[in-house]
């Protein structure tokens, strides 16, 4: 029981830790993200680990915020823009995806599109959706497919977000889905099993 106790423990790691410049979210699956919708509306990032993102020394209100996630598919961003400077720019938002880099736009208003900026054609399967504040900073969600940087999704290990119109500042996410974990997992269980059963047969 301590075993299999230990297993599901292990199993399904989520782990956030901030940095001043970068934050990591360690051991995800793609069931952790299931409820992030791009519609505009963003009670689903409230609860997410959050990056400041800004230009020079950090002064207050003088910093957009950034969360990034990622599933099975899709890479997931949300941006909140600065107090100081509240109107969105979608401009250079740049993903790396275990080391394959793409650089993208965020164009329109009512329907914003995503655009890869090196080859000037519109994202399919990506999405996006922009809330003009009003006098608050604007708001951004987005979600592009793995599939623009790898042929095998499950795969990847780090992903990483920066924007040189936003800021110096990185954000990381890093790990891969927890199916190679749980088959780890079951494959001791049963090593295990098959230890008692033979330490039994022999004291029989």
């Amino acid at each position: 029981m301590f075993i299999i106790t230990v297993m599901l423990a292990v199993s399904f790691p989520v782990h956030a830790a901030s940095g001043e410049s970068v934050q990591y979210l360690t051991g995800g699956s793609a069931t952790d993200y299931v409820g992030i919708t791009i519609d505009g509306n963003f009670d689903d990032w409230s609860d997410k680990p959050q990056t400041q993102i800004y230009k020079g020394s950090l002064r207050e209100g003088k910093y957009c915020i950034a969360s990034l996630f990622r599933d099975d598919s899709y890479i997931y961003l949300y941006v909140k823009m600065s107090e100081d400077k509240p109107d969105f720019n979608g401009w250079n938002y740049t993903f790396s995806v275990d080391g394959v880099e793409k650089t993208f736009i965020i164009v329109g208003f009512s329907s914003p599109y995503i655009l890869d900026k090196d080859k000037w054609q519109f994202v399919d399967n990506a999405d996006a959706a922009v809330t003009y504040g009003m006098g608050e900073p604007d708001e951004c969600e987005l979600k592009l497919p793995l599939s623009l940087f790898t042929a095998t999704p499950d795969a990847v290990q780090t992903i990483t977000f920066y924007s040189t119109s936003l800021g110096q500042q990185t954000v990381q996410v890093t790990g891969t889905t927890t199916l190679p974990f749980v088959i780890a997992g079951a494959g001791i269980i049963i090593a295990s099993a098959g230890y008692g059963l033979a330490k039994r047969k022999r004291k029989k």
